[in-house]
């Protein structure tokens, strides 16, 4: 007579750790295997995907066919949202166009006095997407005024203004206005088009300010 193979009981949930974060691990259905020393052979059970994924690598359950398909969907949609936005200041590059200072630079604000000029840098955050990049004038001292432009690269060094893509116009510069404290302005961008960015700026009157900027590909 064969020997009926007892059932070993499952681990508590103090043996299986999953985490509460749905967004990175939630429970699928798996299938024991012959090397799973909790389950019998062929019992379907849950899981949190976490730990699913490390029975899988370790030979003591397979993935249930839905649970697979449903695996994949949710962590390419949890990847794609990461991917989603992301955002990086511009960069003080000593307002000459080099390559080399751009990648150098870690000051992110510059500073424009009277009818002097100013300009912030950086580099294309990869992959597709739109961009959206804003400047923040913070005025000093005196009358602000002057105008802000809004230029690209693709060798880092030579910059020319951006135009829209349908009808290639160049974008509209800003016109600084003289309001105490700071003042956004900003461009959206329907692609990605360079390698490099460039906020440019220039004095109109006697005035101190200082210029920041970020850029958000989403």
């Amino acid at each position: 007579m064969a020997e009926k193979k007892e059932k070993t009981k499952a681990p508590d949930a103090k043996q299986i750790d999953v985490s509460k974060d749905a967004s990175v691990d939630f429970p699928v259905e798996v299938e024991s295997l012959d090397a799973n020393p909790y389950h019998s052979p062929g019992e379907i059970f849950k899981i949190g995907s976490k730990n699913a994924d490390k029975l899988v690598k370790r030979g003591w359950v397979k993935l249930v066919k839905a649970a697979s398909m449903l695996v994949l969907f949710v962590l390419a949609s949890v990847g794609a949202f990461a991917q989603a936005s992301v955002i990086a200041p511009l960069y003080n590059a000593t307002n000459t166009y080099s390559l080399a200072k751009l990648q150098a630079a870690t000051i992110t604000q510059d500073t424009v006095t009277d009818t002097g000029t100013g300009a912030l840098y950086v580099k294309r955050i990869a992959g597709p997407g739109v961009v959206t990049i804003q400047v923040n004038v913070q005025k000093v001292s005196g009358t602000v005024a002057g105008t802000i432009t809004l230029s690209g690269s693709l060798d880092g060094v030579n910059y020319v203004a951006l135009n829209t893509q349908e009808t290639q116009t160049a974008l509209a510069t800003a016109t600084l206005a003289n309001t105490t404290g700071t003042v956004a302005y900003s461009w959206r961008l329907s692609a990605n088009p360079y390698l490099y960015y460039k906020v440019g700026t220039a004095g109109g009157t006697t005035t101190v300010y200082y210029l920041t900027a970020w850029i958000l590909k989403h």
